[in-house]
């Protein structure tokens, strides 16, 4: 079985922090607590791609790159909704998403 894998690096010339979840569990312990989002509970400066992994709580990002095969249980709100993807995935029904394909 192979492990998780979190990758972060710094997008040139912008303060968001690019975020690379593979294989992992991010766990808020509930579907309301707060998995990942910024300071008082506003977005969080991310561009996230998310692959085969589960977020347990909420999630509020800026933006999401690619999120494929992944659970997200709990509320998923990502302000820059027009770019990105989402593939195979679950999100609660009032998350706010870029476009889905078999979601």
């Amino acid at each position: 079985m192979a492990g998780s894998r979190v990758t972060v690096s710094t997008l040139p010339s912008t303060d968001a922090l690019e975020l690379k979840v593979t294989d992992s569990i991010i766990d808020a312990t509930t579907a309301g607590g707060r998995a990942l989002d910024g300071p008082d509970h506003g977005a969080a400066p991310v561009h996230l791609t998310v692959l085969r992994s589960t977020l347990i709580g909420r999630v509020h990002v800026e933006q999401i790159e690619l999120a494929q095969n992944t659970i997200f249980h709990g509320v998923l709100d990502v302000t820059r909704r027009q770019v990105g993807c989402m593939r195979f995935c679950y999100v609660e029904p009032e998350s706010k998403t870029p476009s889905r394909f078999s979601c």
